[in-house]
């Protein structure tokens, strides 16, 4: 086919991001453009158009000009296309290069390149096109496998790949050393230790307490403070959660955790889409400093994991004062709420599993049973003196081993001053000082771990002081709130879970409460309060 010079040209120009990336020196696109020109001046033709994208070439779908392109040239738009190489049309699968081979045969579109004129409809011309952009997908393949492989290599070494640091970290470049490496913000880094922070022991009230924290609650708390992330205005939950489920901040390298597949839509065509959860990713020892310790962190995954946050529409309420609160004992799933109906006039909590044998009850009589469980727990006294009893023993124990540890202290400054005297030999010395101070490094640890204890205790009771009067006023204003919503809510403030069994059917004409619960209050010291077969409002703690 004869190039016609007053045919309709357009210019396509693009650059891989690893291309704006490395290449700092001139733009790759105004480049490629001058060579272009030169190849339109030589040639004696006109440009009609320029595009120009920063794409990767491994998919159409994820180039929007490409795409445009292509629309064009199959409606027959342009008499030729100029681009550098022909690989910079696609790079893609199988699937790719044939729907721009078919665009440009169909169309009798030429591709002119500064080398080369390719016309589609010659049979060589064909197979050399078609040629040249199979082995441009194999070098595009090799360069990508390459480059993975050293992504990999450097987490390995702690290094980081990315090319943002995550928030609460800036990236510098490593001294003597090619990559880069993460360095805590001296501004963001505190923002991290509160979220954490928050999240596990909750935000300090003005009263001194600390409030339960979710991560909707942080997100309003940073908000209310002034903090700000470092795109949007606001904080958000989802931007709270990204954070804390990141081992980066316990000093942590990620690397594969994220993989993008290509999916096909209704029109057949290929479409990327994140994997978020990939077997094989990696985790590696970071040359970054952390900014939370271990424990807490691994706290804050154990919390996520087990919380007992109710899973409800964000416009709608709670239906039930036990959402997120009741569970099957038999197979650990949560109960759900059936309101009355032509099955049973009474509204019901169900296991869901059908596999499981475990038998549903009336909620207006379980309701009664968990608030009666709570009023046996409040009596705070019984409480109190248990801890007071505990840290009685406690002290005593202290003190006890704090004087053996005196005496084997001055046993073996007995034994220095033998020595000194020639009482003991080399070899005797030797013995008996090494058997006291044996069992003085047993004594004291011994002593820590007393103390350790007693601290334990201390907050526990601290911890008790705070529950209880939230369990006296939930029994106290209970029946008096319409709400189920607001019951939910207080009974979270008090309760961790509640497991429910129950393997026999109600007789006709009831008892109906031939149901067993065991309460898990939020008070480290109680034990579960087990609720047996008995008529409602006559829970016991056992």
């Amino acid at each position: 086919m004869k190039l016609d010079k007053s045919g309709r040209y357009v210019m396509y120009l693009r650059k891989s991001r690893k291309d704006a990336e490395y290449n700092c020196d001139e733009d790759i696109l105004a480049r490629h453009e001058r060579l272009l020109r030169e190849t339109v001046k030589r040639l004696g033709i006109a440009i009609g158009d320029i595009y120009r994208e920063v794409r990767s070439g491994d998919s159409i779908s994820a180039r929007p000009m490409m795409q445009k392109l292509l629309s064009e040239v199959s409606d027959g738009q342009w008499d030729g296309v100029l681009v550098v190489e022909v690989e910079r049309l696609a790079r893609g699968d199988t699937i790719d290069q044939g729907l721009v081979s078919r665009a440009f045969q169909e169309s009798g579109t030429l591709i002119i390149t500064p080398t080369k004129t390719y016309d589609p409809n010659n049979e060589f011309d064909e197979e050399y096109f078609e040629f040249g952009l199979f082995m441009s997908r194999r070098e595009y393949k090799t360069i990508k496998r390459r480059l993975q492989r050293g992504r990999v290599a450097a987490s390995k070494e702690g290094k980081y790949c990315g090319n943002v640091a995550p928030y609460g970290y800036r990236r510098e470049r490593i001294r003597n050393d090619r990559g880069f490496q993460l360095v805590p913000d001296p501004d963001e880094a505190p923002v991290i230790r509160d979220i954490f922070n928050w999240y596990v022991n909750g935000i300090p009230g003005d009263d001194g307490i600390r409030i339960p924290a979710g991560t909707v609650r942080i997100a309003d708390q940073l908000n209310a403070v002034g903090a700000r992330p470092r795109i949007n205005e606001r904080w958000s939950y989802c931007s709270i959660h990204d954070i804390l489920k990141n081992p980066v901040y316990i000093g942590k390298i990620v690397w594969g955790k994220r993989h993008e597949l290509d999916s096909i839509d209704e029109n057949g065509a290929a479409r990327p889409r994140q994997n978020h959860s990939v077997p094989d990713a990696g985790i590696y020892d970071g040359l970054h400093e952390a900014l939370i310790p271990e424990a807490l962190y691994y706290a804050a995954q154990e919390k996520r994991h087990s919380s007992k946050q109710a899973h409800i529409h964000c416009k709608s309420e709670a239906s039930n004062a036990l959402t997120g609160l009741i569970r099957c004992q038999d197979c650990g799933r949560s109960l759900f709420y059936r309101k009355a109906g032509a099955r049973s006039p009474h509204d019901t909590m169900l296991c869901g599993n059908r596999d499981c044998h475990n038998i549903g009850c009336f909620y207006d009589i379980l309701e009664e049973r968990v608030i009666d469980a709570i009023r046996s727990c409040t009596d705070e006294q019984i409480c109190t003196d248990h801890a007071g009893s505990q840290q009685t023993a406690l002290l005593a124990a202290i003190q006890k081993k704090e004087k053996e540890l005196a005496a084997l202290s001055g046993q073996l400054e007995n034994i220095y001053a033998a020595f000194e005297r020639g009482v003991y030999s080399d070899d005797l010395f030797l013995s008996r000082s090494a058997s006291v101070k044996k069992q003085a490094d047993a004594a004291k640890a011994a002593l820590w771990e007393l103390r350790r204890r007693l601290e334990n205790q201390k907050s526990i009771e601290r911890r008790q002081q705070e529950i209880l009067p939230k369990m006296v006023h939930l029994v106290d204003v209970y029946w008096t709130i319409e709400s189920p919503a607001e019951r939910n809510a207080l009974l979270k403030e008090v309760i961790d879970h509640i497991d429910y069994e129950k393997h026999k059917k109600s007789p006709k004409g009831g008892p109906f409460d031939n149901f067993s619960l065991t309460i898990y209050p939020k008070i480290p010291c109680l034990e579960a309060i087990e609720c047996e077969s008995a008529p409602p409002m006559a829970g016991r703690t056992l």
